[in-house]
C-alpha cells in the first residue's frame, strides 16, 4: 500500500480502551485507509498491492514509512500477515483486531444531486487558533453561518455562559461553487 499524502493516523484513538480504533484500518476491497477516534472519521483512498490484506495498520508503521521515503511515492507498507516497510528494511507485527472494525459507512452523510448539504470552506488552523483565543475551557465552538456567500462566520464558545466570541472568514475556494 502506498501511503496517502496525509497524516491519517492522527485521527486514530489514543485511548487504548477501544483497541480496534487505536489503529488505522486498511480496507483492501474499497482501496482506502480509515481512522476514527469515535468523534471524528478520516477516509483516504490508497493504492493497494496485490498481496495486501484488510486489517489494522499501526501508527508506528505509518510513521516509519513516512520517515524512510524521500518522496510520497516511495512511502510504502506491505500489509500481509505483518507490516513490512521495505525502504526501512523493517518488519513489524501487525496489530490484532479484537473485534471487527466499525461499519462507519452507515454514519457518513450522503452527498449527491438530491442530498447536497450546505457547505462552507474554512481554514482549520485559523478556526483552531480562534477557538484557543475565545474558549476558556476546551476548544468546542458554535458556528453561525452567514447566509451571504463568503460572508463572515460568527464563532462562539459552546459554553453557554461565555460572552467571548470571534469572527472568521470562509476560504474563497472556487470548488465550493
Amino acid at each position: 500500500m502506498k501511503l496517502p499524502n496525509t497524516k491519517i493516523e492522527v485521527v486514530a484513538a489514543k485511548d487504548k480502551t477501544r483497541p480496534v480504533l487505536s489503529n488505522v484500518h486498511l480496507d483492501v476491497e474499497h482501496k482506502r485507509l480509515v481512522a476514527t477516534n469515535g468523534h471524528s472519521l478520516a477516509v483516504n483512498p490508497v493504492e493497494v498491492d496485490d498481496q495486501d490484506t484488510s486489517g489494522p495498520i499501526s501508527p508506528e508503521a505509518i510513521k516509519l514509512a513516512r520517515k524512510s521515503g524521500r518522496k510520497w511515492a516511495d512511502r510504502h507498507i506491505l500489509a500481509n500477515g505483518d507490516l513490512r516497510v521495505p525502504l526501512a528494511g523493517v518488519s513489524l507485527d501487525r496489530p490484532e483486531d479484537e473485534r471487527e472494525y466499525p461499519d462507519f459507512d452507515q454514519i457518513v452523510p450522503r452527498v449527491d444531486a438530491e442530498n447536497t448539504p450546505a457547505s462552507i470552506a474554512l481554514d482549520a488552523k485559523l478556526l483552531y487558533e480562534l477557538s484557543q483565543a475565545i474558549c476558556e475551557d476546551g476548544n468546542r465552538v458554535i458556528l453561525w453561518i452567514n447566509p451571504v456567500k463568503h460572508g463572515p462566520i460568527y464563532v462562539k464558545p459552546a459554553t453557554v455562559s461565555s460572552e467571548n466570541y470571534g469572527v472568521i472568514m470562509p476560504v474563497n475556494d472556487a470548488r465550493m461553487g
